[in-house]
């Protein structure tokens, strides 16, 4: 017996396997695959976007005349430390790290008025790693700078600086404060010098350099991806689930349609072409649907086809029948009574005599008639099955022609009830052209397999015929050839002066065949 432990991991592993199958179906793939396009798509957009802003945006005119301004107002606090006969270093340290982050330069200032209303602007660029800054006092002298390892805090910018920053760094120094006397660009870079003073009005105290380099195209990818992994990651959970939402609605719909045309076909599959597809939609799988409900139109026009054409089948052999025996009988009924009327007195002994061959050719003519009614109510070959129903027929063919018939059966009959009907009605066929036609003195039916076919054999030993000169209206076995062949069958005719001999077969299924290889 199981354990706890066992049944209850069997059933996790159940539980599993049923949420892997309605994983599976076709609305939950849709619904993965808009999950999986809009988060794709989404992620690159916002990239290619923050690409563009990056490279075109923060390094546009309109930023660079913004930031000699930016620059002096969020030194202010810096004023009166550089007046300091010692200033601190960690002071300017500090800040430097406060607007450094990494390759981003952040640049704020919040302003509070009487009315308490807060107004700040700040900009956050990104920028190359050569790109440095430094702070120096009213002399010159380097006070801080960043990176650390750019230039030396002992010395003077006059020192450190080419000569074409240097105009910059004196407007600066003047108190200059309009944008174009402070900025210097580049084809790479942007060279910003500012006051670095408490009011607009006050002392200038020193000065602070910008050098801003362009980063790589390289290096701007590399920061659209990390910046995306650090503040797109719930926008991008967001579109997922909006992209999921869509999926499971869009996949259900397509789900509901496609489940109604595979219900259509399996009643199509079961005879039942009356039932239509209703989709009335304009895509292809409306055009689908409409296509296939025009396949059901003309299937079952096709079988009302079929079904008259064996309906008009069957009217011709009747008739056929009905002319080659029963009229001719009657014909002769009518003959022998005319003539028995002329002799009744000249000669009634005569007259008496046509009279019992007319009574005996409607005797045989009531047994035709009575043949022909069974043929035209064939028996049930599903109930019955056909090794019952041929030893019926041979059993009333031999009561009704008088000629003796055996009939034998080896193996079972495995063929479909259709290719059953047609060997019953080949049968049918050869025999009553054994009693019209052959002159036999015995007859025998027999079913068997050989060579992976079941065989049906009619065989007599009358006097035969030509096959090469079968007589125009011998249609009765054309069209034993017809019903069999139609059916994939084999129809072979032999005929001698020993007898004739019809042989219809059908190929057995491979499962059949082998069953009975394994029984003989």
């Amino acid at each position: 017996m199981k354990s706890q432990q066992e049944d209850v991991l069997d059933r996790i592993i159940q539980r599993g396997q049923r949420w892997l199958s309605a994983l599976s179906r076709f609305q939950w793939r849709m619904a993965f695959l808009y999950t999986l396009v809009t988060v794709t798509a989404f992620t690159l957009l916002l990239g290619i976007l923050y690409l563009f802003t990056s490279r075109t945006f923060v390094y546009s005119p309109m930023v660079v005349y913004v930031l000699p301004t930016l620059l002096e107002d969020v030194t202010a606090p810096l004023a009166k430390e550089l007046a300091a006969p010692s200033p601190n270093p960690e002071v300017f340290t500090r800040w430097i790290e406060s607007t450094r982050q990494g390759s981003s330069l952040t640049l704020s200032k919040t302003e509070e008025k009487e009315d308490t209303l807060s107004i700040s602007y700040s900009l956050d660029t990104t920028i190359s790693p050569n790109s440095w800054l430094i702070i120096a006092n009213r002399e010159g002298q380097i006070i801080a700078v960043d990176p650390a390892e750019r230039f030396q805090t002992q010395q003077t910018i006059y020192e450190v600086l080419d000569k074409h920053y240097l105009s910059i760094v004196d407007h600066a120094m003047n108190g200059m404060n309009h944008p174009s006397m402070l900025t210097l660009q580049e084809k790479n870079s942007i060279f910003i010098a500012a006051p670095i003073r408490e009011t607009p009005t006050s002392t200038v105290t020193g000065v602070i350099c910008l050098n801003l380099v362009v980063p790589s195209g390289w290096q701007m990818l590399g920061y659209t991806v990390q910046t995306l992994l650090s503040t797109t990651l719930f926008l991008s959970i967001g579109a997922g689930i909006i992209g999921l939402v869509f999926g499971l609605l869009v996949g259900r719909g397509l789900e509901k349609r496609l489940r109604a045309v595979a219900e259509t076909a399996a009643a199509w599959g079961q005879g039942n072409f009356e039932r239509r597809i209703e989709d009335r939609s304009g895509d292809e799988i409306g055009m689908l649907a409409r296509e296939l409900n025009k396949v059901a139109v003309q299937l079952q026009n096709l079988l009302n086809t079929r079904e008259e054409l064996a309906t008009l089948e069957e009217r011709n052999r009747l008739a056929r029948d009905l002319h080659d025996s029963i009229k001719q009988q009657v014909f002769s009924i009518s003959m022998n009574l005319s003539a028995a009327q002329e002799l009744w007195e000249k000669d009634p002994a005569k007259a008496r005599q046509i009279v019992e061959t007319a009574l005996m050719i409607s005797r045989q003519s009531q047994q035709e008639l009575n043949t022909l009614i069974q043929t035209l109510r064939p028996p049930q070959l599903e109930q019955k099955g056909l090794e019952k129903v041929l030893e019926d027929l041979t059993r009333l063919w031999e009561k009704q022609s008088g000629i003796p018939i055996t009939y034998q059966q080896e193996g079972s009959i495995t063929l479909d009830l259709e290719q059953q009907q047609a060997l019953y009605r080949v049968a049918q066929e050869a025999l009553s052209n054994v009693a019209r036609h052959s002159g036999a003195r015995s007859a025998s039916v027999s079913l068997s397999i050989h060579e992976g076919y079941q065989w049906l054999c009619v065989r007599d030993d009358g006097h035969g015929f030509d096959t090469s000169q079968i007589p125009a209206r011998g249609v009765g076995l054309r069209s034993m050839r017809e019903r069999v062949e139609s059916l994939g069958g084999t129809f072979v005719l032999e005929s001698g002066s020993e007898g004739t001999c019809v042989q219809a077969g059908f190929p057995l299924s491979s499962s059949s065949h082998h069953r009975e290889e394994e029984m003989s």
